[in-house]
């Protein structure tokens, strides 16, 4: 089904909304002009269980989630939100919705694609509850599919909007370098000396050397 209302809010399939979410969001978009979005904190619990682990901003975040972001916080390290916290004024929606030709970075892309438009605001309370199990997406040992998949997103961003190059490069060249570590730790030497030869190529040299040590 298309999405018909002035707003957009999504939800994983194993996430929970709790009841004033929509109420929240829809009300602070209203009386914050100059943001086209918004997130919040989440509760993380064991699914197992159901029994709480943490809230997201403590578990998933290095540093304290300022109030309104640009785009550059998608490419920042130190923060991580989650997807189902997110609500959008459809307007800015991309026409072409999700890529349905990514399996786990869909709603990465979406989002640079949203907020590239205008900034994103931040409701420091939870309003949602974010199943932590086995099976997950984010839990599956398929680092390098994500990976791979995390790199054909660059791509896209970068062929339709150069603006954010560097923004793009130094993360692409973290992410690498993230990768670099990983395979070491699984023994595949020869990935991570290929892995480090592109930083080098691509002149970030003292990443890239990392790799050889």
């Amino acid at each position: 089904a298309v999405a018909k209302g002035k707003y957009l809010a999504l939800l994983s399939g194993d996430d929970i909304m709790l009841p004033k979410k929509i109420e929240t969001q829809v009300e602070y978009l209203k009386k914050n002009d100059d943001v086209i979005g918004c997130s919040h904190d989440m509760e993380v619990f064991n699914s197992e269980t159901n029994q709480k682990i943490a809230k997201s901003s403590e578990l998933l975040c290095s540093r304290k989630i300022p109030n309104k972001m640009g785009i550059e916080f998608f490419f920042d390290h130190s923060i991580a939100l989650i997807p189902s916290a997110m609500m959008m004024k459809r307007a800015y929606v991309p026409k072409n919705g999700f890529n349905t030709h990514l399996k786990y970075a869909n709603d990465y892309l979406f989002d640079i694609e949203v907020f590239v438009q205008g900034k994103l605001g931040y409701i420091d309370q939870v309003h949602g509850r974010y199943r932590k199990h086995d099976q997950q997406v984010s839990n599956i040992s398929k680092k390098e599919e994500d990976f791979e998949e995390s790199m054909v997103v660059f791509g896209i961003v970068l062929a339709r909007y150069p603006q954010l190059y560097k923004l793009v490069t130094k993360h692409k060249s973290s992410m690498i370098l993230s990768n670099i570590v990983h395979a070491i730790k699984t023994g595949k030497r020869e990935r991570a000396l290929s892995l480090s030869k592109y930083l080098i190529i691509n002149g970030h040299y003292i990443k890239g050397f990392f790799g050889f040590l």
